[in-house]
């Protein structure tokens, strides 16, 4: 089961699609799991999707050259995007709060625009980016 969701997968749309199906055979892991994603940051999990598929193919440098570009990118997208609010939101109704279901925006994966996704990855200014050793 792991693998027919995990291995191969093609978008976290498809992910989602073959813990549906599992869950339809009865698979109570993949109604599980699918019940978690679900309550997840629809453009979080794209996101970190993009990441792990690209940076499988990355020396350890870059990786952490990309994933210190990702994190720019989301608390930039915080302070001054148009989706304002996924990191406050999730932050206050799951750690502070401790209560409710906090409202994604986009609410759903089909939602979230890829190419928000792909700027994220961008080059920052020189003076901007990860230096790392000399």
């Amino acid at each position: 089961a792991l693998e027919r969701c995990f291995a191969q997968p093609r978008s976290v749309a498809a992910i989602f699609e073959a813990l549906r199906e599992l869950s339809r055979d009865g698979s109570k892991w993949a109604e599980e799991t699918l019940r978690v994603l679900e309550t997840r940051s629809p453009t979080t999990l794209k996101l970190s999707f993009a990441a792990m598929s690209r940076g499988v193919e990355m020396d350890f440098d870059d990786v952490l050259r990309m994933e210190f570009r990702l994190a720019m990118a989301v608390f930039k997208m915080h302070i001054a995007g148009p989706r304002d609010g996924d990191v406050y939101e999730g932050t206050h109704v799951i750690l502070v709060e401790k209560k409710g279901t906090p409202r994604w925006s986009p609410a759903s994966v089909q939602d979230v625009d890829d190419q928000d996704i792909l700027s994220m990855f961008a080059p920052l200014r020189h003076r901007q980016e990860l230096q790392l050793g000399g």
